[in-house]
C-alpha cells in the first residue's frame, strides 16, 4: 500500500461514498472502486462496509484509517518544513464560514496575501452550520457561539457589533420582525430578539443567513437585527436610534489542533486577527 492507496482510502471514509470521493480527488468513479477493491485485496481484508446509506469503515479500516490520518499530517509538515526558508508560503488552505462572513473576510486585505505568497492557494467554503473540519486537512473556519469539537483548537479573533434596521420610510413600532434563526443550532440573535421583542408573535420571516436577513429588510418584510459592518453600507434601510450596539458577538477561528501550528495556518490566523476587528467594526 502506498499513499496513493491511502489517499483513496482517507478520501471514501470523509465522503462515505465512492461518487464523492471521486469528486473530491478528481477521478471516475469506476477508477476509484477498482482501486479500493485492489487495496482490501492485496490486504487480505475488508475495509468498509457497503450500503445504500454509505459507506462504513469496518474495524480494520478504521486502524487503516486512523494511521492515514497520522501519515497525511507528517506529510503536511514536511512540506511545511520543506518551505520554510522560502520568501513566500506555499500550499492549500480552506477558509470555512458564513457566506457573509466570508465575504467581509475577502475584501480585508486577502489580495495582498496572495501576492506575497503566490504559492499560497486559498480556498472558501461557505455554510450556514458548523462544517466539521477535515482531520490531515489544513483548514480554518470562522463561526459564533459555537464550542470546538473534540481535538479542535479555537480562538477569539474579533467582535461583531449589531444594530437594528428598517426599511426607510416605515415605521418600526408597527412592522413585523426578521430574525436569525437556524433549527440546528441556538444562536445569539434569536436569543436576542426573544428577550426584547415585546410581541414575538410578529415575526414576518426567519432565515439562516444574515445576507438574506439584509435583503429582507431592504425589501420592507421587516425589521431585523443585523451585522452593522454589513447594513451600514447598505442603501434604503436606516439604523434605529441608540447609543450603543444592541448586540455584540465575538467571532472564533477554529483550526485542527494538531496542525494549527504549521506555517500555512499561522500565516492565515494570524492575518485574521489582524484585520477582524476592523472589518467588523461597526463603522
Amino acid at each position: 500500500m502506498n499513499w496513493d492507496d491511502l489517499k483513496i482510502v482517507l478520501a471514501i471514509s470523509r465522503n462515505h461514498t465512492e461518487s464523492n470521493a471521486a469528486h473530491v480527488l478528481g477521478m471516475d468513479q469506476s477508477t476509484v472502486g477498482r482501486r479500493l477493491n485492489a487495496i482490501e485485496a492485496s490486504l487480505g481484508t475488508v475495509l468498509f462496509v457497503r450500503s445504500r446509506s454509505g459507506f462504513r469503515p469496518t474495524e480494520a479500516g478504521s486502524r487503516i484509517i486512523q494511521r492515514a490520518h497520522s501519515i497525511e499530517n507528517e506529510i503536511l509538515w514536511l512540506e511545511d518544513e520543506a518551505h520554510g526558508n522560502a520568501d513566500e508560503m506555499r500550499g492549500p488552505v480552506t477558509i470555512i464560514g458564513n457566506h457573509w462572513t466570508l465575504n467581509e473576510i475577502i475584501q480585508a486585505g486577502l489580495k495582498e496575501v496572495l501576492d506575497a505568497n503566490n504559492g499560497l492557494e486559498v480556498q472558501f467554503v461557505a455554510g450556514s452550520n458548523h462544517w466539521s473540519l477535515t482531520q490531515g486537512r489544513p483548514e480554518v473556519a470562522l463561526w459564533f457561539e459555537i464550542e470546538p469539537r473534540d481535538a479542535e483548537f479555537a480562538s477569539p479573533i474579533g467582535q461583531v457589533p449589531y444594530a437594528v434596521y428598517v426599511k426607510d420610510g416605515l415605521d418600526p413600532e408597527t412592522v413585523d420582525w426578521v430574525t436569525f434563526r437556524d433549527p440546528r443550532a441556538k444562536r445569539a440573535p434569536d436569543r436576542w430578539l426573544r428577550k426584547n421583542c415585546t410581541s414575538p408573535a410578529n415575526l414576518a420571516l426567519a432565515c439562516n443567513d444574515a445576507g438574506l436577513l439584509l435583503t429582507a429588510v431592504q425589501s420592507g418584510i421587516g425589521k431585523g437585527l443585523l451585522p452593522c459592518c454589513l447594513a451600514e453600507r447598505a442603501s434604503g434601510i436606516s439604523r434605529l436610534p441608540s447609543k450603543r450596539p444592541a448586540l455584540i458577538r465575538t467571532l472564533h477561528v477554529h483550526a485542527n489542533a494538531d496542525l494549527v501550528q504549521t506555517r500555512r495556518l499561522q500565516l492565515v490566523i494570524n492575518w485574521l486577527r489582524r484585520n477582524a476587528q476592523q472589518t467588523f467594526a461597526d463603522p
